[in-house]
């Protein structure tokens, strides 16, 4: 499974470290086993991710 987190990684360190296995490129989380991975942490990431692209793009409609 691929995340796109758009913003890249730089600000998410401390959440890659408790999500549980993957690899990531510059914005894409690879996720091989979602039983592994702590579901809550993903969730702080795209919800994260998510603001910050709104915040970034003004979108009040989103």
């Amino acid at each position: 499974m691929a995340v796109y987190i758009i913003p890249g990684f730089s600000d998410f360190q401390e959440y890659l470290a408790r999500l549980g296995p993957h690899k990531h490129s510059v914005s894409c989380l690879y996720l091989t086993n979602l039983a592994k991975i702590d579901l809550d942490v993903l969730g702080e990431m795209v919800s994260e991710s998510t603001a910050y692209m709104k915040e970034k793009y003004d979108w009040k409609a989103i």
